[in-house]
């Protein structure tokens, strides 16, 4: 009898490990035992995709110096007439003040008129001085724009750098053509108003000293307008610049002197030296 109670039991065993076993294994491959993490774990950092794109193609070098010698020959003809503008302003405006103020003291008293002109002139003479402080000490935006080629050429440029700055030198040329253009019809609008002044300065039966005045007055506009209508065709200098880039070629080259002294043992003199 316990032999046969023992054999049933084991037999029993063994049947229910074997019943078990795949019930454990199914709910484990379905996902049914979820492991909770212990509080306080922290999330998993985000999985980051990166995208590899075909880098932008770069600036052919031939192109590069080409414009590079073109901004830069900008930036020096900018600067150079900076400077002289702005050293022009200070000495007109300088001696126009002093006209100003030796008209205010030497005027007589009861001569309002000329007192007046004086502190216009004056006033006028200040204005200009700081125009001309202004641009002695701010750069230009071709000088500007050198700084930032410059920065930018420090490594690989790019075809979309190099046509941003072909772009802001071909709106230099564009924005002289609209001067030019409110220029030629402000010359003709001086100029017909000039021919108006002359045609009607006889029929306004003025005295003599006022029908010449309005006979200089008419023909100085008339002639100013029509010289600036005229030489409002020829262009600009920055419409020239742009087309010559276009037709591929190199900006102007600049001529240098020197000057040095020669003297040896038996003669004395000066050394000019000229680079073109």
């Amino acid at each position: 009898m316990k032999r046969q109670r023992c054999s049933v039991a084991v037999l029993i065993a063994i049947v229910t490990t074997v019943t078990a076993s795949p019930s454990i294994t199914a709910d484990a491959q379905a996902g049914d035992v979820v492991i909770e993490p212990p509080p306080g774990t922290p999330e998993p950092p985000p999985v980051l995709t990166l995208e590899v794109t075909d880098p932008e193609p770069l600036a052919p070098e031939a192109d590069q110096a080409r414009l590079g010698a073109w901004l830069e020959y900008l930036a020096k003809s900018g600067r150079r007439d900076r400077l002289t503008g702005g050293s022009y302003a200070l000495i007109g405006s300088a001696a126009v003040m002093g006209l100003g103020i030796w008209s205010f003291v030497r005027t007589p008293p009861n001569n309002e008129l000329n007192k007046g002109v004086g502190l216009l002139l004056v006033g006028a003479a200040g204005l200009g001085m700081a125009v001309g402080i202004v641009q002695l000490s701010t750069k230009s935006a071709s000088e500007k724009r050198l700084e930032r080629w410059q920065r930018s050429t420090q490594s690989k440029l790019t075809l979309r750098e190099l046509g941003r700055f072909e772009g802001e030198f071909r709106n230099t040329s564009d924005a002289a053509h609209r001067e030019l253009t409110m220029a030629r019809w402000t010359s003709f609008g001086m100029a017909l108003t000039g021919g108006l002044i002359l045609g009607l300065t006889p029929a306004a039966n003025l005295s003599t000293d006022a029908a010449t005045i309005g006979y200089v007055t008419g023909g100085v506009a008339l002639g100013v307008g029509v010289l600036g209508f005229a030489f409002s065709f020829r262009g600009t200098v920055e419409e020239e610049h742009w087309n010559a880039y276009l037709r591929g070629q190199g900006p102007p080259k600049s001529v240098k002197w020197s000057a040095s002294p020669a003297v040896g043992r038996k003669f004395a003199g000066a050394q000019v030296v000229g680079q073109f």
